[in-house]
């Protein structure tokens, strides 16, 4: 795959989240175990954010009738400040840049992704071809 251009290779990606690749790998993330616990990480994730809301809502009741965008832009910006601090901080709390980099080191997740690119590649190098 060395020998495969920008252009290409941007194709490729979009090729693969086009069929469905990249959720799937997101999918099976969400469905491991968070380490030291029976939860998973979409678990885990949803507990944590219900902590931080349940949070804000305590520090400020009128967050509760403010509009829905500014509010859901409030919580976002509150669990992506300081690199996800208050999600790894949180009771259910998660390091979701380990896990995240845990799982993506994952020899047979590397295979998988390896595996599904190089078929692709391949398909593309045979309908050029042709």
């Amino acid at each position: 795959m060395a020998g495969i251009s920008y252009d290409a290779a941007r194709e490729v990606t979009e090729q693969f989240k086009k069929a469905g690749h990249f959720d799937k790998l997101k999918q099976e993330m969400l469905e491991k175990k968070v380490s030291g616990s029976d939860k998973t990480l979409q678990v885990a994730l949803k507990e944590s954010v219900a902590d931080i809301v349940r949070e804000l809502v305590g520090e400020d009741e009128e967050i509760l009738f403010k509009n829905r965008g500014s509010t859901s832009a409030l919580v976002e910006a509150q669990l992506m400040k300081g690199n996800y601090e208050k999600i790894r901080e949180s009771p259910s709390g998660v390091d979701i840049e380990k896990f995240v980099n845990d799982a993506l080191a994952d020899p047979e997740l590397l295979a998988k992704v390896e595996e599904e690119v190089t078929k692709m590649v391949n398909e593309r190098s045979e309908s050029d071809e042709k």
